[in-house]
């Protein structure tokens, strides 16, 4: 079985600016500081897996989660921040120009 990469091999910029992000939400008291940084962390996971295997289905095997959740966490991130970081297609999901950043 597979496993996602780790997060050190997610491009810096992005964990730097979604890390932003989730401490700007957790200081406006939107969110409590754990809580958003789980999230953040889950978001991150699902990221690196549907792009390790180009499909939701095929990332939520490998997470143990709800096929459902992990497209969740990619829409929530992606509305987070501002950004399309997949193109979706009948045959799986590619990088966009911003999830290869």
């Amino acid at each position: 079985m597979h496993r996602a990469p780790e997060i050190d091999q997610v491009p810096i910029e992005f964990i730097d600016w979604h890390a932003r992000s989730v401490l700007a939400a957790a200081t406006a008291g939107r969110a409590n500081g754990r809580a958003a940084l789980n999230i953040a962390i889950r978001h991150l996971r699902a990221f690196i897996a549907v792009a390790e295997h180009g499909s939701a289905n095929k990332a939520s095997r490998v997470l143990l989660r709800a096929q459902s959740a992990v497209t969740r966490s990619i829409h929530e991130l992606e509305r987070d921040l501002e950004v399309a970081l997949f193109e979706r297609r009948a045959q799986g999901m590619l990088l966009t120009r911003f999830g290869q950043a």
